[in-house]
């Protein structure tokens, strides 16, 4: 095979793949001269086409001076690859000069300016009205009070201990909320789970004793402040409010006014 023979092939176009098939064969088979003697048989092999196809191909090369064959008699044709004669038919590739009007280019390329041009920016925005957010109603299961969406528990308005006193101050939001913090620092309830939690409370006892309850809780702040909720609400039904102490919350102020008055008479300050 020669390189040089090949690399000349490969950049013409013939007119049909069969041809250039029959083309590269021969070519493959060159020496550097271009000359070679394949059989009409060997080249329909290497080629996958029919020994006829081939004929006829080669008889195309020859009219176009690719290939020259010469005839040997009892012995096969010698073909001599030609590329450099190579003299493809005039209607192989489409005329390359144009007239000026056939070389114009298209008409109405671009859009005019009516059809392009940019929307109005009163378009191109929505009026606050209609993209303002939708207002989404919070669940009614628990008092609204302050309370924003997404926010964490709100904390208990003492973090280490209310009073009496100032638990009995707080009022039926600052309760809610006070509770669902207890609950969620204290009995390691996820937030989202504390209001369900006192709903049900509410619903099987009442929201009056689930106040009382909470009320009682954030003083006592119990280790298990769910447990002692539920405890809690079944004394303050069963006739008496008795928090963790034992006592209830009458007993207990009166508790802490007798050791108040000790205290004073002792001439010490008044215990917490």
């Amino acid at each position: 095979m020669s390189t040089i023979v090949m690399s000349a092939c490969w950049p013409l176009q013939t007119k049909t793949p069969a041809q250039k098939a029959v083309l590269v064969s021969l070519a493959d088979n060159a020496n550097d001269e271009g000359v070679c003697w394949p059989s009409v048989g060997k080249i329909s092999e290497r080629t996958c086409l029919s020994e006829r196809a081939v004929q006829d191909a080669i008889k195309w090369l020859i009219k176009h001076c690719a290939v020259a064959a010469s005839g040997r008699t009892g012995r096969s044709t010698v073909y001599t690859v030609t590329p450099a004669r190579y003299a493809p038919p005039q209607d192989l590739h489409p005329r390359s000069k144009r007239t000026p009007a056939e070389s114009a280019p298209p008409q109405q390329v671009h859009p005019t300016p009516a059809a392009s041009a940019l929307q109005p920016p009163q378009d191109l925005h929505p009026t606050p009205a209609a993209s303002a957010p939708r207002t989404v109603k919070e669940p009614t299961d628990e008092p609204q009070g302050n309370r924003k969406a997404g926010a964490e528990a709100p904390p208990v308005p003492d973090p280490d201990r209310l009073t009496t006193e100032q638990a009995a101050k707080l009022t039926k939001d600052e309760l809610w909320k006070a509770g669902k913090s207890l609950l969620n620092q204290l009995g390691q309830i996820p937030l989202e789970q504390c209001g369900a939690y006192v709903g049900k409370l509410v619903k099987d006892y009442g929201a009056d004793t689930v106040m009382e309850a909470v009320r009682q809780a954030v003083v006592e702040r119990p280790a298990e402040p769910r447990s002692y909720l539920m405890a809690t609400c079944k004394s303050i039904r069963a006739g008496g409010a008795r928090p963790a102490g034992g006592k209830n919350r009458q007993e207990h102020l009166e508790e802490r006014n007798r050791q108040a008055a000790l205290a004073a008479a002792r001439g010490e300050g008044v215990p917490a």
